[in-house]
């Protein structure tokens, strides 16, 4: 059984989110926060996830802040972005800062399933520019 953590404030891109991810397999337990702290707390009671989706655009922390909090204490964990934020430099940053995938909020749910599956196999996701 895959588990796994979406952050987003926005409850409605969040249940969307959820949702979508909830087709990557068979058995797929998703939890959800609204926030950073939050979800730093759910990690902390659910060592087995194997995976977070996480919003750059978190009340209470500014841009990659709460990705970088995640990469000091669960270094272990692949965490791959979702943000309309999609520009060049801000996809380089996040990487730079540990992201193992970053997927445009523009992309399809195929595409994200699609990326969602490498990171999971230890691979690195990066959009693809036109």
């Amino acid at each position: 059984m895959l588990k796994l953590l979406v952050i987003e404030d926005h409850a409605l891109v969040r249940e969307g989110l959820a949702n979508v991810v909830r087709q990557l397999d068979d058995e797929v337990k998703v939890l959800e926060a609204g926030e950073c702290v939050l979800g730093m707390s759910l990690v902390e009671s659910n060592p087995d996830l194997d995976l977070v989706l996480l919003d750059l655009a978190l009340p209470g922390v500014e841009g990659l802040s709460c990705l970088t909090m995640f990469r000091d204490r669960f270094p272990a964990l692949p965490v791959v972005i979702v943000s309309a934020y999609d520009d060049t430099h801000t996809v380089t940053r996040a990487l730079k800062v540990g992201a193992s995938g970053f997927v445009p909020k523009s992309y399809s749910s195929e595409a994200l399933l699609a990326a969602l599956r490498l990171v999971l196999e230890g691979q690195i996701f990066t959009p693809s520019r036109p």
